[in-house]
């Protein structure tokens, strides 16, 4: 059977790392040795459950940091357009003269195999 976590120890972890991420690293030596500088916690068997605290909080902001990036040129601001031939012929169809200036391309798709 696993061992459940206290909400005493859930609730410190979170905090040490929202409040002193910068100085906790992936290390849990690095993390023992800022967490004896910022808390006073009282027992080496609690010190040894909240240390190792900041691998939830590197997940969640590297999927925001990933969610939050911009491109340096947005593919609307482009000069050129690249489009196939199928997108080139609904300009046709819907009159959109003005679009036809893009450049199509004829792309094969195939699989390659290894």
């Amino acid at each position: 059977m696993g061992h459940v976590q206290s909400k005493m120890v859930k609730k410190g972890a979170w905090v040490i790392t929202e409040k002193y991420y910068t100085r906790l690293g992936n290390d849990f030596h690095t993390n023992k040795c800022a967490c004896e500088e910022i808390a006073i916690i009282p027992s080496k068997k609690l010190s040894n459950k909240l240390e190792p605290g900041r691998g939830i909080s590197i997940e969640l902001q590297e999927e925001e940091r990933r969610e939050n990036h911009v491109p340096e040129v947005s593919t609307l601001d482009q000069e050129i357009t690249v489009i196939n031939p199928d997108t080139k012929e609904i300009f046709k169809a819907c009159h959109w003269s003005i679009l036809l200036d893009c450049i199509y391309t004829r792309h094969t798709y195939r699989s390659v195999l290894r």
